[in-house]
């Protein structure tokens, strides 16, 4: 089956559409420029820590909002 992940200007909306999509709980995160370069990982928590803030903020939570990706060191071994 084809990888699955989304790209650095995707949305959280995005990142969770994908994860139920295909049942799973993370996503690599690529450069949209350069697609073979990974930059990060989004997790389910992350998704859910963009909607949090926004409750915790009392702001109204936009389908286009963006998270911060964890970035994860990647191993080379």
């Amino acid at each position: 089956r084809p990888p699955v992940y989304v790209y650095d200007t995707s949305t959280a909306r995005d990142a969770a559409d994908h994860m139920v999509r295909h049942e799973i709980g993370r996503l690599p995160v690529v450069d949209r420029k350069n697609p073979r370069r990974m930059i990060g990982i989004v997790t389910r928590s992350d998704i859910l820590s963009v909607y949090e803030r926004r409750l915790r903020d009392r702001e109204p939570i936009h389908p286009r909002d963006h998270w911060r990706p964890a970035k994860h060191p990647i191993s080379t071994t």
